[in-house]
């Protein structure tokens, strides 16, 4: 349970990240973390029904990989394990 809440605190911090990087100055952090994220690809256009967020996400814990691509109104997430097991879902 501690594993699934982790990855997806880490999925909507992808998402949230996603969502704000809209013309923003990166921000200096002084906290260590293990997790990491990235923005591997994106593209932000306005348009008639608000910012395209479309893209693809990776982020990185302890023990998973995650990746979140994003198209539209559809997207997917997948979640690779240290064994290099991947579980991949419809969003």
């Amino acid at each position: 349970m501690k594993k699934i809440m982790s990855i997806m605190t880490l999925a909507v911090a992808l998402f949230l990240t996603a969502c704000s990087q809209q013309e923003q100055t990166p921000k200096a952090s002084s906290s260590a973390s293990s997790h990491s994220s990235e923005t591997v690809a994106s593209t932000s256009e306005k348009s008639e029904q608000g910012v395209s967020i479309d893209g693809s996400y990776r982020g990185q814990d302890e023990e998973n990989t995650i990746l979140l691509v994003v198209t539209g109104r559809k997207g997917t997430f997948t979640v690779q394990d240290a064994d290099g097991e991947e579980e991949t879902k419809e969003v």
